[in-house]
C-alpha cells in the first residue's frame, strides 16, 4: 500500500513540471512502473477530479480539486499578505522607505521594500546577502543569535566607509546592546553613504528570523525623530511577530512583487 501511495504521489508530481499533459504510457516510462499501474492511478485521480482526461488524446492534466488544494496552500503560506500591509503602514506613518530583512544563517538578505513615491529615497538592492555587522538592519538580528555566532561575526568584521574594522566592531557591539535593551537600534553611514538605518527584530516564537528597517537620507533625518521611529518599528515588529507565530509562518516562502 505504501508503495502504491508513493507511486501515486510521484504521478501527481509530474504535473508540477513543465510538461502539463501526460499519457499513461508517458507516465509509466517516466516513473519506470507498469503501464497498467500508471493507468489505474491516473483514472483514480480523474474520478476524484484531481486530474482531467482528454478523451481524444488520452492525455491527463491537472483537475479542479488539485488546483483548489494548491490555492489553499498558497494562501496559507503567502506570508507576504501579512507583512506587506505592515510595511505600507510604516512607510505612510514615516514617509520613509521601509525594508524587510530575512536572516539566512550567518548573513541576511533584504527581501522587500515599500517606498514613498513623492520624495527621494535610498535604494537597497533586494536579494543580496549582507554580513551581519554591516549596520542596524543586521545588528537587530545578530543581537538575538547565539554568542558563538556573534563572536565569529565580530571576528570577521571589515572596515566600513570611513570606520576601521575595530570601530565597526565597537559600533556593532553598541548596537547589539541597544537593541537588546530598547528593542531597536540605529546606524548611520557605516557601509552605505548618506543613509541612516533604524531597525527592530522579527521573531517566530522565540527565534529571530529577520528585521524591519526604516532607511532615511541623513540630510532629512532629525535627531528627535530617531527614537520615535525606533518605537514605531518596535511596536510594529512585535505585532508582526505575534501574527507570524500565530500562523506558524517564517520568511522562507516570502514573495515580493
Amino acid at each position: 500500500m505504501l508503495k502504491t501511495l508513493t507511486h501515486a504521489l510521484s504521478v501527481l508530481n509530474l504535473f508540477g513540471t513543465e510538461q502539463r499533459l501526460w499519457t499513461a504510457r508517458e507516465v509509466a516510462e517516466q516513473l519506470a512502473i507498469p503501464q497498467v499501474n500508471a493507468y489505474r492511478i491516473l483514472e483514480t485521480f480523474t474520478t476524484n477530479d484531481y486530474l482531467r482526461k482528454i478523451e481524444q488524446t488520452k492525455q491527463y492534466s491537472l483537475g479542479p480539486e488539485l488546483i483548489k488544494i494548491s490555492n489553499k496552500a498558497f494562501d496559507k503560506y503567502n506570508v507576504s499578505k501579512l507583512i506587506q500591509p505592515m510595511l505600507e503602514s510604516i512607510m505612510k506613518q514615516t514617509a520613509e522607505a521601509t525594508y524587510l530583512v530575512k536572516l539566512n544563517t550567518t548573513t541576511a538578505t533584504n527581501i522587500d521594500a515599500i517606498k514613498p513615491t513623492n520624495r527621494v529615497t535610498f535604494d537597497v538592492r533586494l536579494n543580496n546577502e549582507v554580513r551581519l555587522f554591516e549596520g542596524a538592519s543586521y545588528w537587530a538580528i545578530l543581537a538575538f543569535l547565539d554568542e558563538e555566532l556573534i563572536a565569529n561575526t565580530l571576528a570577521t568584521a571589515t572596515s566600513g566607509l570611513t570606520a576601521s574594522a575595530s570601530e565597526v566592531v565597537a559600533q556593532t557591539t553598541a548596537g547589539i546592546a541597544h537593541v537588546r535593551e530598547h528593542g531597536w537600534c540605529t546606524s548611520s553611514e557605516l557601509f552605505t553613504a548618506d543613509v541612516t538605518a533604524i531597525a527592530s527584530p522579527l521573531f517566530l516564537e522565540q527565534h529571530v528570523i529577520g528585521s524591519l528597517t526604516i532607511a532615511v537620507p541623513v540630510y532629512r533625518l532629525k535627531s528627535e525623530d530617531i527614537p520615535l521611529y525606533g518605537q514605531l518599528l518596535k511596536q510594529s515588529a512585535a505585532e508582526l511577530s505575534q501574527l507570524l507565530t500565530l500562523h506558524d509562518l517564517d520568511l522562507s516562502t516570502y514573495h515580493y512583487y
